[in-house]
Order: structure tokens, then C-alpha cells, then sequence
């Protein structure tokens, strides 16, 4: 009998002795997991924002081509509006260097040859536009400043 208890004991400890290493191995395979999600979080945000060197060179040579096509577009509007797209670059260097991603506001930075001048209808839709809300209200609401009175919202 008592060589039968002693047989189940071990048996028993033979169970727990296989679990513990499995259990282990297992937390360890999580930590590593959590570990290297992490370190690739940090590494991808840290290497998406350009350096100053980079801003500025990439801001000075698309400068000149911008407000060149800038000057030459007749719709104005049309090609303040695809600059992030065909230029995203531009925009994350003046988003590094002046802090703002606006398109117009970023030609203005590019210096005197290249100020943006729009008409009250033009400037009227890029605002509308440029804004977070709904572009119909902020069109509406756009409106009801002096300037932009006798533009209309449904030309843009």
C-alpha cells in the first residue's frame, strides 16, 4: 500500500513538473511577444518624423516648383488641394518646420515670389474645404462674413 501512495506522489509531482516548464515557457513566449510590439511601435513612430536637415532641404527645392505651378494652375483650388497628395513629402517638411499642414499656408512659407493670391470665390472653397465640420455649413457660416458674401458655395 504504502509503495502504491508513494508511486501516485510522484506521479503527481512528475505532473506538475511537466506543467511548470510549459507554463513558464509560455509566459515568456508573451512577454517576448509584447516586447517586440513595442520596441516596433517605438521604431516606427520614432523614424516617421523627418529631421530639420531633411525638412529643409526637401522644403527649399519643391518651394520653387510649387509656386511655379501654383502661379500657372487656373484652378488654384484644384492644385492646392492635391499638394498632399502629389506632395507629401512638402507637407511633412513644412509640418516640421512650421507646424502646420495647410497647404496654402505652407506656399506662403516658401516666400515672397511665391504669396497665394486667390480670389474671394477661391479662398471662400479652400476654407470651406480646410475645415474639420461638414463643407456645406462651413460654407453657409463662411458666408456671412463680409468678404465672401457674393461668392457662392455651389462653384466650388
Amino acid at each position: 500500500m504504502q509503495r502504491g501512495v508513494c508511486e501516485c506522489v510522484r506521479n503527481n509531482i512528475e505532473v506538475m513538473t511537466m506543467n511548470l516548464p510549459v507554463k513558464s515557457i509560455a509566459i515568456i513566449v508573451v512577454i517576448l511577444l509584447v516586447l517586440i510590439i513595442v520596441a516596433v511601435f517605438f521604431i516606427s513612430t520614432a523614424g516617421s518624423k523627418m529631421s530639420q536637415a531633411e525638412a529643409d532641404r526637401v522644403f527649399a527645392s519643391q518651394c520653387i516648383d510649387l509656386c511655379n505651378g501654383m502661379q500657372k494652375a487656373s484652378d488654384k483650388i484644384g492644385f492646392m488641394r492635391a499638394i498632399p497628395i502629389t506632395n507629401p513629402n512638402f507637407i511633412a517638411a513644412c509640418d516640421s518646420r512650421f507646424s502646420t499642414r495647410a497647404p496654402g499656408a505652407c506656399l506662403t512659407y516658401c516666400g515672397e515670389g511665391c504669396s497665394v493670391t486667390l480670389s474671394a470665390q477661391e479662398e471662400l472653397c479652400m476654407k470651406a474645404y480646410a475645415g474639420t465640420r461638414d463643407f456645406a455649413e462651413a460654407c453657409k457660416d463662411l458666408q456671412k462674413l463680409e468678404r465672401f458674401r457674393t461668392s457662392s458655395c455651389e462653384e466650388c
